[in-house]
């Protein structure tokens, strides 16, 4: 993950979660990532080409 989303993640989730955010803020935006991907990727296999 690039630097300024651990960044944002921990702060956001310090501010949502409390203390445990410090932890939980950069997992979950991690797994967002992890997900957004494997969707991208289904997606674009499910595309067919035009060549």
């Amino acid at each position: 993950m690039p630097d300024y989303v651990v960044l944002i993640s921990t702060l956001g989730g310090i501010e949502v979660f409390g203390l445990n955010g410090f932890v939980l803020g950069p997992v979950i935006a991690a797994m967002f990532i992890a997900v957004w991907d494997i969707y991208a990727e289904g997606r674009e296999a499910e595309t067919p080409s035009s060549m």
